[in-house]
Parts: C-alpha cells; sequence; structure tokens
C-alpha cells in the first residue's frame, strides 16, 4: 500500500486481525491491507467458501477459519484460531454479512422489496449475521483486549439512509442494531485502550451482494479496495484514542496525510446529536 507523500508507510508488524465474511468482497480487500502493513491476519467465513485461498493469498501471516460465526460456537471457534495462531488478538472486523438477495435475488431496483415479503425465517438469519454475530466476537474479544491494554473493533455496517429506506427490510434494520451496539461498546471501553469504530463503503459497493441490473451501470459502486487505506489507519497506533466514529471509505482521500483524510471521511458514530 502506497503512503501519501511524505509520510512513511503504515507498520501493523505484530497486530493481530480477525476479519469475518473474509473469503471476498469488502473482506478480502480490507484483509489484503492489513497483510501488505505487515499485520498476521485470520479471515473467517463459511463452508464452501474460498476462505483457504484468500489466507493463502496474504502471505505467510494469512490463516483461515471455518466458521459461522453467527452461532458461539463458530464465533468461539474464529477467536480461538486467532489465539491458537499467534497468541492474541489486537484487531476484530465484523463484516460478515448477507444481502437483500437472501430475500429475492434479482432486480431489486424497479420492484423493491416490500416488508410485507420478510418472513420470521429471514428476520432470525439477518439478526443472526448482523447483530448477533457482532455480539458474540465483541464480547469475547473485548476483555481479551482491555487485559493486553490495546484493541481495536471496527464493524462495517451500511449507509445512515440505507438503514430506513424502503424495500431494505430485514437488512437496513440489522445493520442499524449493530451500529447502535457499537456505539454502546465505544461507550463502555472507553480509557480502556480499546476502540470501537464503524466503516462503509460510503455507497453501493461493487460486490455479489448489489445485484447486476440490464442496463445499470457498476461504474459508480464503490470499490471494494477502497476500504483498504482506512482499515489499516484504524488498526494502527495513529488511531489512538480515535472511537465512536463513522468512517466512509468512498471519501477517503489516500493521497492526502492519514489524519487529514480521516478527518475528512469521519463522522460521529449511528445517530450522535439527535436529542428526539
Amino acid at each position: 500500500m502506497t503512503a501519501p507523500a511524505g509520510e512513511p508507510p503504515l507498520d501493523l508488524t505484530g497486530r493481530v486481525a480477525l476479519i469475518t465474511g473474509g473469503a471476498g468482497g469488502l473482506g478480502r480487500a480490507m484483509a489484503g491491507a492489513l497483510a501488505a502493513a505487515g499485520a498476521g491476519v485470520v479471515v473467517a467465513d463459511l463452508p464452501g467458501t474460498p476462505v483457504a485461498e484468500v489466507a493463502d493469498s496474504l502471505g505467510e501471516g494469512g490463516f483461515f477459519a471455518v466458521a459461522d460465526i453467527s452461532t458461539e460456537e463458530g464465533a468461539a471457534h474464529a477467536l480461538a484460531e486467532c489465539r491458537s495462531r499467534f497468541g492474541h488478538l489486537d484487531v476484530l472486523v465484523n463484516n460478515a454479512g448477507i444481502g437483500m438477495g437472501e430475500v429475492r435475488a434479482g432486480d431489486r431496483y424497479s420492484r423493491p422489496i416490500s416488508l410485507f415479503e420478510v418472513t420470521p425465517e429471514h428476520l432470525r438469519r439477518f439478526f443472526a449475521v448482523h447483530v448477533l454475530g457482532p455480539f458474540l466476537l465483541n464480547t469475547m474479544a473485548a476483555p481479551l483486549m482491555v487485559e493486553q491494554g490495546f484493541g481495536r473493533i471496527v464493524t462495517v455496517t451500511t449507509s445512515l439512509s440505507t438503514m430506513i429506506r424502503p424495500g431494505n427490510a430485514p437488512y437496513g434494520p440489522m445493520k442499524a442494531a449493530s451500529e447502535a451496539f457499537t456505539s454502546i461498546a465505544a461507550g463502555d471501553l472507553a480509557g480502556t485502550g480499546v476502540t470501537a469504530n464503524i466503516l462503509v463503503p460510503g455507497g453501493g459497493a461493487d460486490t455479489p451482494m448489489v445485484p447486476d441490473v440490464p442496463g445499470r451501470s457498476r461504474a459508480g459502486l464503490v470499490p471494494p479496495q477502497m476500504m483498504g487505506p482506512p482499515i489499516a489507519w484504524l488498526a494502527s497506533a495513529e488511531a489512538d484514542g480515535v472511537t465512536a466514529r463513522r468512517f466512509l471509505a468512498r471519501l477517503w482521500d489516500p493521497a492526502l496525510p492519514r489524519a487529514e483524510a480521516a478527518a475528512a471521511a469521519g463522522f460521529p458514530i449511528a445517530w450522535a446529536g439527535e436529542e428526539v
């Protein structure tokens, strides 16, 4: 990863990161950025995904865990894999997710998915992946991070407008719940050396979660690689004390000094300031 002019590259040697949903899309891009900066990385994903291939692409510091992090057993296994490989965990990236294609595949733009198409089973699955999974990993990892006096919890949610836009249930509401939990975690962990922040693409991302639509260009979608510079910075000592923030990868200018890029791309987490 190239550094802005006048700044040395970030050096994450000795840091260990666990990335859920790491087999593709945003997770793969973030894993690559962290590994390129010297971090050890464990990518976790479901059986049948190319998680082992992704780990191999990261070099000597890349490992994988086949795990469903929406279950207690899966979350514990992913964390145990980090500790067995490296002895500790410094950075937890809650990235695993499922999209609205789980409710109905195909074009959801000309014919949006109605709330009344959503079944209780859909609701349970989206809750398990987007809310329960991060909650389990956060509560398992945070005590270990507090004990060592350093830790980063970074959760990938979505644009605030997507959380409440018609046609985005149950995806949007579950991402809203995950962001609210992250905001609470940031407050509960204040002063411990462990931070909790949100990182989002800042628009639709160019991943399989966004379906192809005839006549609709993907040129305006956010490339997954744009998640790399902000996640590497959040994992570094330069981000010490930065907590309860949400960063939009689309607004991160890698040509700027990193502190300036973070200031331009960062906002209060969740709905801060809304006293209603």
